[in-house]
Protein backbone atom coordinates (compact mmCIF):
# COMPACT_ATOMS: atom_id res chain seq x y z
CA UNK A 1 0.00 0.00 0.00
CA UNK A 2 1.17 3.56 -0.69
CA UNK A 3 1.25 6.28 1.97
CA UNK A 4 1.95 9.99 1.51
CA UNK A 5 3.63 11.95 4.32
CA UNK A 6 3.13 15.73 4.15
CA UNK A 7 4.26 18.74 6.20
CA UNK A 8 2.17 21.86 5.38
CA UNK A 9 4.74 24.22 6.93
CA UNK A 10 7.65 23.14 4.73
CA UNK A 11 5.55 21.78 1.83
CA UNK A 12 7.70 18.64 2.05
CA UNK A 13 6.12 15.44 0.76
CA UNK A 14 7.39 11.87 0.76
CA UNK A 15 5.83 8.71 -0.66
CA UNK A 16 6.26 5.54 1.41
CA UNK A 17 5.50 1.91 0.63
CA UNK A 18 4.44 0.79 4.12
CA UNK A 19 2.67 2.23 7.12
CA UNK A 20 5.71 1.49 9.30
CA UNK A 21 7.98 3.50 6.99
CA UNK A 22 5.41 6.32 6.82
CA UNK A 23 5.24 6.45 10.62
CA UNK A 24 9.02 6.77 10.86
CA UNK A 25 9.18 9.46 8.16
CA UNK A 26 6.26 11.36 9.73
CA UNK A 27 7.91 11.34 13.15
CA UNK A 28 11.23 12.52 11.67
CA UNK A 29 9.55 15.31 9.66
CA UNK A 30 7.70 16.45 12.78
CA UNK A 31 10.92 16.55 14.80
CA UNK A 32 12.76 18.45 12.04
CA UNK A 33 10.03 21.02 11.38
CA UNK A 34 8.58 21.23 14.88
CA UNK A 35 5.19 21.48 13.22
CA UNK A 36 2.12 19.47 12.19
CA UNK A 37 2.75 16.52 9.84
CA UNK A 38 0.26 13.92 8.60
CA UNK A 39 0.10 10.66 6.64
CA UNK A 40 -2.61 9.76 4.13
CA UNK A 41 -3.30 6.35 2.63
CA UNK A 42 -3.91 5.80 -1.09
CA UNK A 43 -7.59 6.70 -0.65
CA UNK A 44 -6.75 10.09 0.89
CA UNK A 45 -7.71 9.14 4.45
CA UNK A 46 -5.53 10.64 7.18
CA UNK A 47 -4.12 7.71 9.14
CA UNK A 48 -1.38 9.32 11.27
CA UNK A 49 -0.86 12.84 12.65
CA UNK A 50 1.95 14.38 14.68
CA UNK A 51 1.86 17.91 16.06
CA UNK A 52 -0.79 20.54 16.55
CA UNK A 53 -3.04 21.22 13.56
CA UNK A 54 -4.00 24.60 15.04
CA UNK A 55 -0.51 25.86 14.21
CA UNK A 56 -1.34 25.32 10.53
CA UNK A 57 -4.50 27.44 10.82
CA UNK A 58 -2.61 30.19 12.66
CA UNK A 59 -0.01 30.28 9.85
CA UNK A 60 -2.71 30.44 7.19
CA UNK A 61 -4.54 33.22 9.05
CA UNK A 62 -1.38 35.29 9.41
CA UNK A 63 -0.53 34.80 5.74
CA UNK A 64 -4.00 35.88 4.58
CA UNK A 65 -3.82 39.03 6.76
CA UNK A 66 -0.65 40.06 4.92
CA UNK A 67 -2.36 39.85 1.53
Amino acid sequence: MVYTVFCPKTQEKEICSSQEEATDVCFDMHNESGDYVFVEDYLGHTVIEYGDIESVWVSLTETSKMS
